[in-house]
Formats: C-alpha cells, sequence, structure tokens
C-alpha cells in the first residue's frame, strides 16, 4: 500500500526537469551550461589557506549556534550593511548552513498552525525559488502565488491581493534582489510592505542573497527600513549567505536576523534538528564576512560581463540590463521549445522561465506574462561567457519564430 505524502504531487525541482528535458537530445558543439547559477569567479585566496591549516575541530562536534567570533563578525558586517545602531546578535541572529536550510526550517518552525490563528497562507512570489514552495507544504500551509512580470517591476504586487487572503496569510516571500530578474524593493516598497504585515499580522521572509552583486546602487535591506520605522521586528525575518556574495557555494555559511522571541524558537528548533556549520568552515567564514575587498573584485567582474551582455543584446526587444544578481531574462515565445532547440543546434543550455513558475489559477496571458522568458546565469569565465552569449543571439537570428515583441 503506498503511503500518501504532502509531496507526492509536488512538481520536480527545476533543475532535474531540465535534465530530464535534454537527456536525449544530443547537442551539435561543445557545451556551455549557462543554466544554474553556481558562482565561478575566485574566492578569496586565503580561504585554503585557513581551512587547510587547522582541520583538528573535524573530530568535535560542531557548535550549533556557532563560534563566538563568527558571530561576532557577522554582526559587524550585517551592522554596517544595514545601518544598524545596536544589533543585539546573540538574540537576534542565527548562524545557517546556507540559506535555504535557514529558509526552509524557518517556515516550518514558524507558520502558525493552531486553529485558533486562522493563517493558511504562504504568498509567494511567481517567478519563485523553489525551496519556498517545499517549505510551504511542509509547514501545512498553501502556497498563494502573485506574479511578479515586468508590469510590477519583477516584485509582487501585493495592492493586488485580496483582503481575505492577507487576513489568512502567515508568511509573505520577498527575494530582493528578486530571483530571477534581479528587481531591487525601495524603501517605498518595504515601507508599504512592513505595514501590510503589521495590518495583516503575517511574517516577512526576505531573502536577500543577491544583494552584494550590483551594478551601480547597493539594494536597501528590509531590516535596514524596519528598524528605521520602528517596526515589530518579530515579523521581519533576513536571510544571507555567501554564496553568491563571496563565490563559496561550496562552504555553507550563511545567516538569518529576526526578533528576539523569534530567535530563541529557532534556536530551540535547531538544537534538535539543525544542521550546523563544520568547524573549520565557521572559522574561514568569519574571516570571509570580515573581508570587503574579493567582494568588490567580484562585483566589478559581474558588472564587465553585463556590459558584454548589454552590448550583444541593447537591441533585441525589451532587453534590460537588471538591477541586481547574476542573470539576465531574455524574453521568449515558447521558452521549453526555445531551450530544447538552443541546446540542439548550439550545445548552450539555459533554464526556461516556466520551470520557475506555477501557472495554477492564471489564464493564459498572465502566464505568458511571468514565465516567457529564458534565464541565462552570468558565471562562465569571459571568453567562454561570450561564446555563449554569442550562440544565443546568433540563434534567435537564425529563429525569428521565438522573438516576443508583445510581453
Amino acid at each position: 500500500m503506498q503511503m500518501y505524502s504532502p509531496f507526492s504531487e509536488m512538481p520536480d525541482y527545476a533543475f532535474p526537469r531540465l535534465r530530464k528535458l535534454l537527456d536525449e537530445i544530443k547537442p551539435s558543439s561543445e557545451t556551455i551550461d549557462m543554466s544554474i547559477g553556481e558562482p565561478k569567479h575566485t574566492y578569496p585566496p586565503f580561504v585554503n589557506k585557513i581551512i587547510n591549516s587547522d582541520l583538528s575541530g573535524l573530530n568535535r562536534y560542531p557548535l550549533n549556534n556557532g563560534t563566538e567570533s563568527l558571530i561576532k563578525s557577522i554582526a559587524s558586517w550585517a551592522s554596517t550593511r544595514y545601518e544598524l545602531n545596536n544589533l543585539e546578535y546573540h538574540n537576534r541572529l542565527i548562524i545557517l548552513n546556507g540559506s535555504r536550510e535557514g529558509i526552509f526550517n524557518s517556515t516550518l518552525s514558524l507558520f502558525p498552525r493552531d486553529k485558533a490563528s486562522k493563517k493558511k497562507y504562504v504568498i509567494i512570489p511567481n517567478p519563485f525559488y523553489q525551496c519556498y514552495l517545499a517549505a510551504s507544504i511542509a509547514a501545512n500551509a498553501q502556497p498563494i502565488f502573485v506574479s511578479a512580470c515586468k508590469d510590477t517591476n519583477y516584485l509582487p504586487d501585493f495592492d493586488a491581493i485580496p483582503k481575505n487572503i492577507l487576513e489568512k496569510a502567515g508568511i509573505f516571500f520577498i527575494c530582493s534582489p528578486s530571483n530571477p530578474h534581479g528587481s531591487t524593493a525601495n524603501f517605498d516598497y518595504w515601507r508599504n510592505l512592513i505595514h501590510l504585515s503589521e495590518r495583516y499580522n503575517f511574517r516577512i521572509f526576505s531573502d536577500e542573497c543577491y544583494s552584494e552583486i550590483y551594478r551601480h546602487i547597493k539594494p536597501l535591506g528590509v531590516i535596514s527600513v524596519a528598524e528605521k520605522m520602528g517596526a515589530d521586528l518579530e515579523k521581519i525575518s533576513v536571510f544571507q549567505s555567501l554564496s553568491k556574495r563571496s563565490n563559496l557555494p561550496g562552504i555553507r555559511s550563511g545567516f538569518s536576523i529576526n526578533g528576539k522571541f523569534t530567535t530563541q524558537i529557532l534556536k530551540k528548533v535547531r538544537a534538535y534538528g539543525g544542521a550546523p556549520l563544520a568547524t573549520p568552515f565557521q572559522n574561514v567564514s568569519e574571516k570571509i564576512w570580515l573581508d570587503e575587498e574579493h567582494v568588490e573584485l567580484n562585483r566589478l567582474e559581474y558588472n564587465k560581463k553585463f556590459k558584454l551582455a548589454e552590448s550583444m543584446f541593447k537591441d533585441y526587444h525589451n532587453f534590460k540590463i537588471p538591477e541586481a544578481g547574476f542573470f539576465i531574462c531574455l524574453a521568449v515565445d515558447n521558452p521549453v521549445s526555445f531551450t530544447k532547440e538552443l541546446w540542439q543546434n548550439t550545445g548552450v543550455k539555459v533554464l526556461p522561465g516556466p520551470y520557475l513558475c506555477n501557472f495554477n489559477n492564471l489564464s493564459v496571458s498572465e502566464s505568458q506574462k511571468v514565465s516567457s522568458f529564458v534565464r541565462i546565469a552570468l558565471v562562465e569565465k569571459e571568453n567562454k561567457l561570450k561564446d555563449g552569449l554569442n550562440k544565443i543571439k546568433n540563434f534567435l537570428a537564425k529563429n525569428p519564430k521565438f522573438v516576443l515583441e508583445d510581453c
């Protein structure tokens, strides 16, 4: 007898779906993978030295809440980055084994499931980071997808959410800079969302993992605005990571900032089921969070790549360089077919927009608005990146059927 699981009807994750789509297609030339946002820039040279210099911590259980020096270094970084005057880091900061772990477990731990609360919804931007959906299902919550398209500057339009949904919302996910479009929330957007949170009593989960890769203007974090407003910090959680900032997804070093009571709950849960960062990785993370030189160099390298992309696609309809992040989204008709034919004819792999979207309760036109694009990661070395972008450009020129004029 097959046992029931709430995850049984959840769609496959985006990348297994992409593999299934392309596995039986043999590309005609050398392959270039531009589908996944895995940083390939050089990470700080001191990282290997610090890790190799002291591996003795591997024979001890790592501290669940992090070493004191790591907590202090992250608190120092966060206080400067978010302009916080007095961050009580022992009471408000949690060390994470990557932000995904924190997002998932925080949803599981904090969504109000008692009948008295009448909360049943988690609000998710559409397109979205896939972890948000799995976390909502695990928390026995119903995900509500809010379109984030060109019309809304690729951020969810909370004014379009009906009152009866907001009243029953427990968590509102927001990603700024957004994944995949790289749009950033400004002061007014954050202020209005915070007011909405306090009016309807839901939590804001702000995923800000792309915040240090920006073109010109440093993205504003929700916690900066909340502190200036004197907002209820128990309703706000911020998630950060070294993965994108420092090209170190393998270190899995992240953190979240929350209210004091929220932090107490999360630490208690983490003591039971958390996955603490290995001690050598905690030791090196302490130094990485305090070093900004490599972050500035990383940003410069990405910005050169965006200038290259802009020079190639500036005449393509609706092409726009994003405010932040390391993706470009190219508007195309029938993104899944485009991805298949591009792979077959050029060996370039991209991610079709529909694999990042949910289409429940969307009209055909609304579905096209949120998903008619392919996501292209600008993570490869410059020569390989240039080759990949050239192939995409030439493929579009030869296949005008994919050019999307109205989007």
